[in-house]
């Protein structure tokens, strides 16, 4: 069953019901809310985070981000490829930024790439083709971000 719920209708059924949030009035008690769809429009800086030199673990490619914003700072976890050995190596690196057009990957020291662990890669299992981030602000330090990814 489809149901059309209007702002002030209360949804009252016992069947199952589907709802769609791509039109404004589809959403039950949306008062306030309503969909407004623009075309996307390009930064001119783009793009906002570049690829990384030769050798570095996103010289391939740097893409599909998980991106908070918490304490005035954006924090972005990415998929990095490189090429080694003629393989290609994916990874999840993460990368921070002030206003979020100007991108900074911090040395994290907590993986091994190439000899050194001086790179922007977290410590999370090699393969991860995908990742999603969420922070729990109350849970301990050591606990506050889980990632959730998609391996080959």
């Amino acid at each position: 069953m489809t149901a059309t719920v209007y702002a002030e209708e209360t949804l009252r059924t016992d069947e199952p019901v589907v709802l769609f949030a791509i039109d404004d009035r589809s959403l039950p008690w949306q008062r306030g809310v309503y969909l407004d769809m623009r075309p996307p429009v390009k930064h001119p800086d783009n793009p906002v985070l570049e690829r990384g030199r030769e050798g570095e673990c996103d010289f391939w490619r740097a893409g599909q981000p998980s991106v908070l914003h918490e304490d005035d700072r954006w924090r972005m976890w990415y998929v990095a490829r490189h090429q080694m050995y003629g393989n290609d190596q994916i990874h999840i690196a993460h990368a921070e930024s002030h206003d979020g057009i100007h991108w900074e990957k911090p040395e994290l020291g907590l993986r091994e790439l190439n000899g050194n662990s001086r790179n922007n890669l977290v410590d999370c299992a090699p393969g991860l083709n995908s990742c999603t981030v969420i922070c729990d602000p109350d849970a301990p330090p050591d606990r506050r971000y889980v990632m959730v990814g998609e391996d080959m």
